[in-house]
């Protein structure tokens, strides 16, 4: 759910920067220093935790001094990073914990800059709160002044089991103005990492924990060579060309038969495809969901416009290849995803329980979706998990190989 499609924040941003709230200011001691670290090509690894019974991703972080600690997701899909109040609607006045006490931190300013964001498929859910800047710690550093939002959560973020995110997105979202600087953007400017990007690897479905590593590639996580594909999404600034979303072309697609052989194309054009670590599932265009549910027996629930297919489908030999335009004229990435990957395990997401059909067949979780007609294309985690992804600010690409799982 949580790729951000509409924010009125950036704007108050810029104007928060005209009135000198700016974060370079607060953090211009550091330029020099990021630059000389770059030469040591320094990196920082995170673990990231698979949630798979709420459906998203988790890495702990903390904000504030005395710092407390968080377990949110990381999102490539916004560039905000929010913490919950305790007076968010969806809760109050039970709210669980942990929920962020901005007057409890010694480190905490308040830059008067109001978060209202909507995020999701849809403009409906929208949530309201206010910045603060603050000390952020992550991967064993910390990050002074760092742009946080205290959120009130709505009911069906809640819902989904959503409490914070850190966005590792573009500043560049709403393309006219500079937003809050980023987590990856501030690691490389305080001279904590030496490049602007950062490497994804999830591991499989059933694995506990994957990494994020920022600032470098480790391609002992990669099957093969890692290939280039250019992001679509490219705007020019007074700095140079820019981007507003991790968003590239998908340029083939076809389904793999396992047992018998031979492929079946689905698609025959091609999509710009954001790849959304903030996503659990893919979302595409209603005729595509319609082509690759065809053969699936798919069982649709109105609850949240899900999807079920029988649980044998998991052990199915077949698989989803999405192919991707390469740069330079040089051949693009290719990644295999197998059915086990795409469909859940029985019961899960926890917060759904156990489907069964009216013969009794257990029924399972299809993490493929329709999107309903919103015109956005996302590659989320049951596309992610099956790849080692490099998100490359610098290049303005990403580099995509098949990932090893461990």
């Amino acid at each position: 759910m949580p790729l951000l499609i509409h924010s009125l924040i950036l704007a108050q941003f810029a104007l928060g920067q005209a009135a000198g709230l700016s974060i370079q200011d607060e953090v211009g001691d550091h330029a020099e220093l990021s630059h000389k670290a770059g030469k040591h090509g320094r990196t920082i690894e995170v673990p990231v935790y698979n949630r798979l019974d709420k459906q998203h991703l988790e890495i702990e972080l903390t904000v504030g001094t005395p710092p407390q600690k968080f377990s949110i997701m990381p999102d490539t899909g916004s560039p905000f990073a929010w913490v919950p109040s305790a007076s968010s609607p969806a809760c109050t006045p039970n709210c669980p914990l942990p929920v962020w006490n901005p007057n409890a931190s010694s480190t905490a300013l308040d830059i008067h800059v109001i978060f209202n964001a909507s995020y999701g498929l849809t403009p409906d859910n929208i949530m309201l709160g206010e910045f603060y800047n603050d000390t952020i710690g992550v991967g064993g550093v910390a990050l002074p002044q760092h742009p946080v939002a205290l959120v009130n959560v709505i009911d069906t973020i809640y819902d989904a089991q959503t409490w914070g995110i850190v966005g590792l997105g573009s500043q560049l979202q709403n393309r006219d103005v500079n937003g809050p600087v980023i987590l990856w953007e501030n690691l490389y400017r305080l001279g904590y990492i030496s490049k602007r990007l950062f490497s994804v690897w999830l591991n499989s479905q059933d694995a506990k924990e994957g990494t994020i590593l920022f600032g470098g590639i480790d391609e002992s996580k990669a099957q093969g060579e890692l290939k280039s594909t250019p992001l679509t999404s490219i705007i020019p600034t007074p700095a140079g060309d820019d981007f507003t979303a991790w968003s590239v072309s998908l340029t083939s697609l076809f389904r793999r038969d396992g047992q018998n052989g031979g492929d079946e194309p689905l698609i025959n054009t091609s999509y710009n495809a954001i790849l959304d670590t903030g996503s659990p599932n893919m979302y595409v265009p209603q005729d595509l969901y319609d082509t690759l549910a065809a053969p699936l027996n798919v069982t649709l629930r109105t609850y949240r416009n899900t999807s079920y297919v029988p649980c044998s489908l998991r052990s199915s030999p077949d698989s989803l290849h999405f192919g991707f335009a390469g740069k330079d004229g040089a051949e693009g990435p290719h990644v295999c995803v197998p059915y086990s990957e795409i469909i859940y395990p029985f019961g899960m997401p926890a917060n759904l329980g156990e489907v069964h059909s009216e013969d009794g067949t257990e029924l399972c979780y299809l993490g493929v979706l329709s999107n309903n007609g919103s015109g956005i294309f996302l590659l989320g985690n049951s596309f992610i998990r099956s790849a080692y992804v490099v998100y490359d600010a610098d290049d303005l690409e990403l580099q995509i190989a098949q990932s090893r799982w461990e």
